[in-house]
C-alpha cells in the first residue's frame, strides 16, 4: 500500500523535472512506506486511512480556509476531515522519503552491460556536494511531515479512535516528546520519542526501579495516568526522577542509536555538508563522545539526588513503601551512602 499514486501527489510536496515519471519512482515509494511510516504508525490506523482515502470524499480540496478552532458540527464530518489531513502529511513524507532514497540511483541504471549513466547534450550531473544538501533537505522535510503527522494524531486523540496511546507504551512516566523536551533537547520531535521509548523503559527497568522500589513506581505510575491528579508529593517525587530518566535514556541512546534530526549524523552545522557525510566518524566522535558523559555525569547526579530525597523525606505516611524496602538507610545516612569509611577496623590499608 502506498499513499503516492501519481506524479501529481509526488510534485506537492516538493518541484520536480516534468520528465520523471510515477514508475520510476514505484520502488522507492513502496521502500519508504515500509521503512520510514508503517513501524512509526499502529497498522489499524494506517489500514483506516486507506479505506477512508478510497471511499470518501476529501473535505480538504473544498474548505482550503479550515482552521482547527472552528468547531465541526457533525463529529463524523470532523473525523473525516483529520484522517484526510493526516493522509496528506503521509503523502508528502512518503514522497519526500522517496526522492530521499531515490536520488543516488535515478541517473543511472543497471543493463547487460553493466551499470550506465543517463546523460544528455542539455543537462550535467550535479556536483557530488549538492547531491548531498538536497538530500539532507530532502530527508529533513519528511522528517518534519512525520512530525507534524505525530501531532495531529496527539491533538486529536479522541478522533483517531485506534488505541494510538497504546502505540506511545502507556507505561512510561514520560509520554510526550514535549514533557522529554523539558529536561533535554530533542528538536520536539515525536519521530525521536518514539525511537527513545525502548531505551527509557530499560532505563527506567535497570536505573530508576531500582533506586525508588517497584512498589512505589507502580504507585507513581498510576497516580500519574491522565485520569488522576498528581498529589504535592507525588509532584515532588516526579520532579527528582523525571531529569534522571531523561539524562540515562540520552546517554545511553548516544551509544546505541542516532537521534538527530538526520539520519546520517551528528553534524558541525558551520561545515559544509559533503565533507561533513564523507568523514563523519571523525568529525562526530569527540562530540558524541562528550554529550555521551554529560548525560551520564547529569543522570547519575540526579539518580543519587533521587535516593536521597526519598532517605531525608520518606517516612511513615509519606513514600510508605520506600521506608519498608531494604533501600532507606534514614536522614542520618542518606548523604554518606555508598562511601568507604576508613577506620581501624575497616581499612584499605592496614593500620
Amino acid at each position: 500500500m502506498n499513499y503516492v499514486t501519481n506524479m501529481d501527489q509526488v510534485r506537492e510536496a516538493t518541484t520536480l523535472n516534468t520528465s520523471l515519471r510515477i514508475e520510476a519512482l514505484l520502488p522507492y515509494l513502496e521502500d519508504a512506506y515500509n521503512v520510514f511510516i508503517v513501524p512509526l504508525f499502529p497498522p489499524n490506523l494506517l489500514y483506516k486511512s486507506f479505506v477512508i482515502a478510497q471511499n470518501e470524499a476529501d473535505p480538504t480540496l473544498n474548505t482550503p480556509d479550515y482552521k482547527e478552532e472552528q468547531p465541526c458540527i457533525d463529529v463524523e464530518q470532523s473525523k473525516i476531515l483529520h484522517y484526510f489531513q493526516l493522509i496528506h502529511l503521509l503523502r508528502k513524507a512518503e514522497a519526500l522519503y522517496a526522492l530521499w532514497l531515490s536520488t543516488d540511483e535515478l541517473a543511472v541504471y543497471v543493463s547487460g552491460a553493466g551499470i550506465q549513466v543517463v546523460q544528455s547534450d542539455n543537462n550535467k550531473p550535479a556536483p557530488q556536494y549538492q547531491i548531498m544538501n538536497m538530500k539532507e533537505t530532502l530527508l529533513t522535510r519528511a522528517h518534519q511531515n512525520i512530525d507534524l503527522a505525530l501531532k495531529l494524531i496527539e491533538d486529536f486523540a479522541s478522533e483517531f479512535d485506534d488505541k494510538f496511546g497504546d502505540f506511545y507504551d502507556s507505561s512510561a512516566l514520560i509520554r510526550s516528546a514535549a514533557n522529554f523536551q523539558i529536561y533535554t533537547d530533542i528538536h520536539s520531535s515525536r519521530r525521536v520519542f518514539l525511537s527513545l521509548l525502548p531505551v527509557m523503559k530499560s532505563v527506567t527497568e535497570r536505573y530508576i526501579i531500582p533506586t525508588m522500589t517497584r512498589e512505589l513506581y507502580d504507585l507513581l505510575y498510576l497516580n500519574n495516568r491522565p485520569d488522576q491528579t498528581l498529589t504535592p508529593e507525588d509532584h515532588a517525587l516526579l520532579d527528582m526522577i523525571l531529569p534522571a530518566l531523561v539524562h540515562l535514556t540520552m546517554a545511553r541512546a548516544l551509544e546505541e542509536i542516532n537521534i538527530d534530526m538526520l539520519d546520517w549524523g551528528i553534524f558541525n552545522n558551520s561545515s559544509n555538508t559533503f565533507n561533513n557525510v564523507q568523514n563523519k566518524n571523525l568529525a562526530n566522535e569527540s562530540r558524541i563522545d562528550t554529550m555521551q558523559q554529560a548525560h551520564r555525569r547529569d543522570g547519575d547526579a540526579n539518580l543519587k539526588a533521587l535516593q536521597e530525597f526519598l532517605d531525608t523525606t520518606a517516612t511513615a505516611d509519606l513514600y510508605a513503601a520506600y521506608v519498608r524496602s531494604i533501600k532507606y538507610v534514614g536522614p542520618v545516612a542518606a548523604t554518606t551512602r555508598g562511601e568507604f569509611v576508613n577506620s581501624a577496623t575497616n581499612a584499605i590499608f592496614v593500620v
